[in-house]
């Protein structure tokens, strides 16, 4: 069965979520709010693309997180990404280099 790879940047406030298949291509971009409520709606849409959630993997740069907790209490499994590697990736994504929630995710 195809993976579905899910990406967050996640901040205090919120975490901006982009869903990809295998083959990169792009299934959904959205936001969710840092609160039990964006958890849950978060844990709804990804339901909706794949209703197995050991079958998505789920990356993001860090581990001290309550949706972190949330991730791995509903099946997830979830990469941490450390911070620098997700730095260094974004000179592939432009040639700026800069910094965006989405291009993070």
């Amino acid at each position: 069965m195809n993976k579905t790879i899910v990406g967050i940047d996640w901040s205090r406030e919120a975490h901006q979520v982009n869903v990809y298949n295998e083959s990169g291509q792009t299934l959904t971009k959205f936001a969710i709010a840092h609160t039990k409520a964006g958890f849950e709606r978060l844990a709804q849409k990804l339901l909706k693309i794949d209703s197995d959630p050991t079958n998505c993997l789920v990356a993001i740069e860090t581990q001290h997180n309550q949706l972190v907790d949330h991730l791995l209490g509903q099946g997830y499994c979830v990469y941490v990404i450390a911070p620098s590697i997700v730095k260094g990736n974004r000179s592939r994504q432009s040639h700026a280099g800069a910094k965006t929630d989405d291009k993070d995710a």
